[in-house]
C-alpha cells in the first residue's frame, strides 16, 4: 500500500515537471512565486499558483484511473456508428 503511494506520488511529480517543461510561462511564473514566498522568513506560506499548477497536471495526467471501463449491453446505433455490445 505505502509503496503504491509513493510510486503515484512519484508519477505525479514527473508530470508535473513534464508540463512545466512544456509552459516555459507557467515555469516562470511559479519560480517567481517560489522566490518571493520562500525569500521571506515564512515557509508556511499557502502558494497559490503552485497548487493551480499541481491540480491541472493531476487533470491532464491521472495517475490511476477513476473510473472502470464502461461496456455496452447490447447494440447501440448513433447516427450511422455501431457500438457493439460487450457481454
Amino acid at each position: 500500500m505505502i509503496s503504491g503511494a509513493l510510486d503515484m506520488s512519484a508519477t505525479a511529480i514527473v508530470w508535473i515537471l513534464a508540463e512545466l517543461l512544456r509552459h516555459p510561462r507557467a515555469m516562470k511564473f511559479l519560480q517567481r512565486e517560489f522566490q518571493t514566498i520562500i525569500g521571506m522568513d515564512r515557509t508556511d506560506s499557502y502558494m497559490d499558483y503552485l497548487n493551480k499548477v499541481v491540480k491541472e497536471s493531476v487533470r491532464f495526467h491521472l495517475v490511476a484511473p477513476l473510473l472502470i471501463p464502461h461496456a455496452s449491453m447490447e447494440d447501440v446505433t448513433v447516427g450511422q456508428d455501431v457500438l457493439s455490445k460487450r457481454f
